[in-house]
């Protein structure tokens, strides 16, 4: 067992695990049960006709609407992850600014975006830019939304992460004669995304070697008596030999 988990919770024993799987399989019972009950409605109102299902397998559904849906939905995403990428670390950068004004401006901004739900500001931006008779409305508005939310998780990653940093890094780049935003940018940002990336990797390294640890620390010391004591026979043994 690792250390996170030995950390987060108790490894569950045998009666625990028992009421884990009968718990298991009651949910899984009464989930396919209510699913039987939907199905059984929805087919005595008509609702699982064969004439209601079959327009979804003709090559117009997949031309005009199945093929051009994932192609926008491909495309804003690919849009989205790239401005919220900018704006996150644009503001998350604006957060740690030596400058009260920009980051009380970031902060706000920030926090903001954070707290209003994506949906809402999807409908916001649609009516706005519809209301100015702006091409591809949806789709602008769907990105913009996306954007301004992620961007604003992101910025908050950002600030937190670099919070986190040890405070010798920060106070290496000043001693080096960096500025505070020269040590932001060259070495604690950089510093910060490492660490980001890699968090799975250390923790299954770490869970991978804590065992080993704690083998090589209880035989050592469990190994120390011994060896004092055969030292000690050793000696004991070796005293006797000598001649009298």
């Amino acid at each position: 067992m690792s250390t996170q988990q030995s950390v987060l919770f108790d490894a569950p024993g045998p009666r625990a695990r028992r009421v884990i799987m009968i718990g298991n399989v009651v949910g899984g019972i009464v989930v396919l049960g209510v699913a039987a009950l939907v199905l059984l409605a929805l087919g005595r109102k008509g609702q699982l006709d064969a004439d209601l299902w079959t327009s979804l397998f003709t090559a117009d559904a997949w031309q005009y609407y199945f093929i051009p849906g994932l192609q926008n939905t491909l495309r804003a995403a690919g849009f989205a992850i790239v401005g919220a990428l900018v704006f996150g670390l644009v503001f998350g950068t604006g957060r740690l600014s030596q400058l009260r004004a920009v980051r009380v401006v970031s902060g706000i901004v920030v926090e903001f975006f954070r707290a209003v739900p994506v949906l809402l500001m999807m409908i916001f931006f649609y009516l706005l830019l519809g209301f100015n008779k702006v091409d591809d409305a949806p789709f602008l508005a769907v990105v913009f939304a996306l954007v301004l939310y992620n961007g604003s998780v992101i910025a908050e990653l950002v600030r937190s992460g670099v919070g986190n940093l040890p405070k010798g890094q920060g106070e290496a780049g000043l001693a080096i004669g960096l500025t505070p935003s020269q040590t932001l940018r060259s070495i604690q940002l950089p510093r910060r995304s490492s660490r980001c990336c890699r968090p799975s990797c250390r923790s299954s390294s770490s869970s991978s070697r804590t065992p080993r640890w704690g083998r090589s620390s209880r035989t050592t010391s469990s190994c120390a008596p011994r060896s004092s004591s055969a030292s000690a026979t050793g000696t004991s043994s070796s005293r006797s030999s000598w001649p009298r």
